[in-house]
């Protein structure tokens, strides 16, 4: 009984990893593609901006300034995504099927 309990509680685990992380990609995948770092490319505001960032830090390349905003896409996202997948799994625990237990009324 007790192993059954313990490979449950890993299988819960296992899913609740894989929806956070599924999660973050997806979050992550929208807000670099469809979000602010899109805007940040494209307007004249966003490429100054940008610009600014690199000089005040000392970067030299554009390479840097794209790993440091999947980097923080990614890093917001991972938040959301955990508050998400730990939501979603209470609310489902709600869900389980507790047995046959009898009534207190019945004797």
């Amino acid at each position: 009984m007790l192993f059954f309990r313990l490979v449950g509680r890993i299988l819960i685990l296992a899913g609740q990893v894989t929806l956070t992380l599924t999660l973050t990609i997806i979050f992550g995948y929208i807000l670099l593609n469809l979000g602010p770092v899109r805007w940040i490319h494209q307007t004249w505001i966003g490429s100054n901006a940008l610009g600014w960032l690199l000089q005040f830090m000392g970067w030299e390349g554009i390479e840097y300034t794209l790993d440091t905003l999947v980097l923080l896409s990614y890093g917001s996202m991972l938040p959301p995504s955990i508050w998400i997948s730990v939501v979603l799994s209470r609310y489902l625990g709600t869900f389980k099927i507790r047995g046959n237990k009898k009534c207190s009324s019945a004797s």
